[in-house]
């Protein structure tokens, strides 16, 4: 849910001079107009994939938007072990292709590995997650040509091993026999997440048997990679290759100059080095064949050839296999979900159960979340997108954390929390509490919109969460001093303007206008004071556990007035709902220094999702008014009115996105369906709200039933590009949401939370 994402690709600047909800000057590639349908033709642009021990994947689309330039060649772009974080180890690992009716007549030449594409069938080129730890891409189109073959590239991560598989399956969906030689090349990398790359010598080898090759990085960073085929894919391989990544020594380029497009075996050392493997496969029409490798990471060649004997020692098949036992195993160490046992139940028919479609995205969600992970530090990138830069929000963190613990992950949710007590804080001069972003491969600070002090708030939530959840209190005790629960206790004991908490720029980030760029001032926001009630309630519940009575009942009174100050100063009894903010008083020149927004914003239902008011008609009518002000494609919920993020507005990442202001986000209408159910028992419509609101998250998703972004288009369903996926905003809290509605998950307000033993 956050905007402004540090970066601006495209700015519209675009004079607008029909009403608001024209969608001429914006259009999004290839997307419906038609309102009914729910465009899934797209998998996703971003993906991260883990071993859930040590090592990481990454994999990004050939453009990092829709209409964008290309920017990378097809496959995974960023390889990294816990030795070191900051390093990729690869620049990529990809493919390219000869083809024709004969071995001596392959001509036609495929060679660019940037130029990979996939129609509406195969999702676009994105990539998709099975529920047995496959994560893959498939292509059946190069450049602007249809091929009368699909090639799918496929990778696995054993759960635990220092490698990784790589299955290139080739299916002839032509009528005749063809012949296809795949060059399957691998590029070094050793750059730094926030560096260039490092100019420094990379030698190459091959194993005498031309079997297996092997990297040595020592000179950049003591890395040594390696990799070879498994014993499946030895009959298809016809040469292999070390070499130069530029020249005519190249691997693509001996693939492009020689007829037979087959490559040499030799020592190499440059600052950019290849390994490549030559396969030829003879396909009968409608025929497929896979080709197996894997690629292995150490820090030392002895550790590395002992990883590669490991691999080696079962065929790719097997390790497939453990891989799809070990998801299995985690999958139902968790809380199982209720599914469907007969046709036509489901959401759509009013049912809680899940049906096949809802059920898949619920486990696909599950699984981007496990993976979202770092494995050693504990953090969760918010987002596979490259444009996101592989930043963790610290409330999307939070959030996801808590997520974890109630789909039945407690040690996930327990890695996020040790990481937090300790990570790096805000100076008490610039206000203290959590910075908003951090890198979710080093936890190191990243510059951000600040202050947004709700991610203080909710660390408390969370830390008190899984303490009751756990019945584990260890991180509230002082290490080498106060405690992080103490500090975030002493933050939020702050009395601000008429009793209210910190202003900031949460939940939206808002630090300039969207339109128009102007700087904003710090306001005083629904969600984020909701968000500090909900901490001082839920802490003040752990402090009673540990018999600290006096902290509790100091927490308890300090949410009494928050509570009091909101009531007083937030609702509007004339209009019947809640503001969503109001000024810092640091304009002084205005008439008002503490100005009131009175838009309808989705974010202020934490007023009620937390617990915060009381009267019942006051909750039921700010509910209503943000159903009514804020629905879109019947079901989907915007942020607030007039939202021109992923339209307009000056900031998008990806330029216009969505055909008109105030798009639906998956994370608001879910915040709204939460709410709903809390009050079903006033409004039994809600129920069939909720059941509406769920079936439109999964209708929504992308192809394969993957989870998307912040935002789809109001207009045509299709998912805004840019943050897709986002996982706590659109897989969490899809996934939180089921739960709670079939009763197997505690709601977002801590009053309720409670440990049965």
């Amino acid at each position: 849910m956050e905007i402004l994402k540090s970066f601006v690709l495209f700015i519209c600047l675009v004079q607008v001079f029909e009403p608001i909800q024209s969608i001429s000057h914006c259009t999004v590639e290839d997307a419906t107009t038609d309102p009914n349908q729910y465009p899934k033709a797209e998998a996703l642009p971003g993906m991260q994939i883990s071993n859930w021990k040590d090592m990481i994947l990454t994999w990004a689309s050939t453009t990092d938007c829709r209409s964008g330039p290309i920017a990378r060649v097809a496959g995974p772009n960023s390889w990294r072990i816990s030795a070191d974080w900051s390093q990729t180890l690869i620049n990529f690992d990809t493919f390219a292709i000869r083809y024709g009716s004969s071995p001596d007549s392959l001509n036609h030449l495929l060679t660019d590995p940037k130029l990979w594409k996939g129609s509406e069938a195969v999702g676009k080129a994105g990539m998709v997650c099975s529920t047995t730890g496959e994560f893959f891409a498939s292509y059946d189109m190069y450049d602007t040509e249809n091929l009368p073959f699909k090639v799918t590239t496929s990778f696995y991560l054993p759960i635990g091993e220092q490698f990784y598989l790589k299955k290139i399956t080739v299916s002839n969906q032509s009528p005749s026999k063809l012949y296809i030689k795949i060059l399957s090349l691998l590029e070094n990398g050793l750059k730094g997440s926030d560096f260039g790359p490092l100019n420094c010598p990379v030698q190459a080898v091959q194993s005498n048997d031309s079997t297996y090759f092997h990297m040595n990085m020592e000179k950049c960073g003591s890395f040594h990679i390696g990799g070879g085929e498994f014993l499946e894919s030895k009959s298809f391989r016809t040469s292999t290759q070390v070499g130069p990544s530029t020249g005519s020594s190249s691997a693509l380029s001996v693939f492009q100059l020689y007829s037979d497009g087959n490559g040499v075996s030799y020592v190499t050392e440059d600052i950019r080095v290849q390994a490549a493997s030559v396969f030829l496969l003879e396909l009968e029409a409608n025929e497929s064949k896979a080709i197996y490798s894997f690629r292995a990471a150490a820090t030392d060649e002895k550790s590395l050839w002992n990883i590669m004997r490991r691999a080696c020692e079962r065929n790719a098949q097997d390790w497939i296999d453990l891989t799809a036992k070990s998801y299995e195993n985690w999958f139902v160490s968790g809380v199982q979900p209720n599914v469907c046992l007969e046709a036509g139940q489901g959401f759509k028919n009013g049912n809680s159960c899940l049906d096949q479609d809802a059920a898949e995205l619920f486990t696909k969600s599950l699984i981007l979340m496990k993976n979202s992970q770092n494995p050693t530090l504990g953090l969760f990138a918010s987002s596979f997108h490259t444009l996101y830069g592989w930043k963790a929000w610290m409330r999307d963190g939070c959030l996801q954390a808590i997520i974890m613990g109630e789909a039945g992950y407690l040690e996930e949710e327990r890695k996020f929390l040790e990481w937090a007590s300790f990570a790096e804080l805000r100076s008490e001069w610039s206000g203290g509490g959590f910075h908003s972003t951090y890198s979710s491969w080093t936890g190191d600070v990243h510059d951000f919109v600040e202050p947004q002090y709700d991610a203080s708030a909710l660390y408390l939530l969370a830390l008190s969460h899984y303490s009751l959840k756990s019945d584990d209190y260890r991180l509230w005790y002082e290490r080498d001093g106060n405690s992080r629960a103490q500090v975030i206790e002493q933050l939020l004991l702050r009395r601000d303007y008429e009793k209210l908490w910190a202003p900031d720029f949460s939940i939206w980030e808002e630090s300039s206008d969207p339109v128009t760029g102007e700087r904003l001032p710090r306001k005083y926001y629904s969600f984020t004071q909701s968000a500090a009630f909900s901490a001082l309630m839920a802490a003040a519940k752990c402090r009673r556990k540990l018999k600290h009575f006096q902290r509790a009942e100091q927490l308890e009174e300090r949410a009494r007035e928050l509570r009091e100050a909101l009531e007083r100063i937030f609702w509007q009894e004339e209009d019947r709902h809640y503001l969503r903010s109001i000024e810092d008083g640091s304009r002084v020149w205005l008439p008002n220094p503490y100005a009131a927004d009175h838009r309808i914003d989705s974010s202020s239902l934490a007023l009620l999702f937390f617990d915060v008011v009381k009267n019942e008609s006051r909750k039921l009518d700010h509910l209503r008014t943000v159903q009514t002000k804020l629905s879109h494609r019947t079901w989907g919920i915007a942020r607030y009115d007039d939202d021109h993020y992923f339209y307009d507005g000056i900031f998008s990442p990806c330029g216009c996105e969505a055909r008109n202001a105030s798009p639906p986000w998956g994370v608001t209408t879910m915040f709204t369906a939460m709410t709903e159910w809390m009050h079903v028992t006033k409004d039994a419509s809600f129920a069939n709200n909720v059941y509406g609101r769920l079936q439109w998250m999964v209708e929504h998703s992308a192809y394969g039933m993957m989870p998307v972004g912040e935002a789809n288009d109001g207009v045509t369903g299709l998912f805004v590009s840019a943050s897709t996926p986002d996982i706590y905003e659109y897989a969490g809290m899809y996934v939180w949401t089921v739960l709670f509605v079939q009763g197997k998950a505690w709601s977002m307000s801590p009053l309720g939370w409670s440990r049965v033993n």
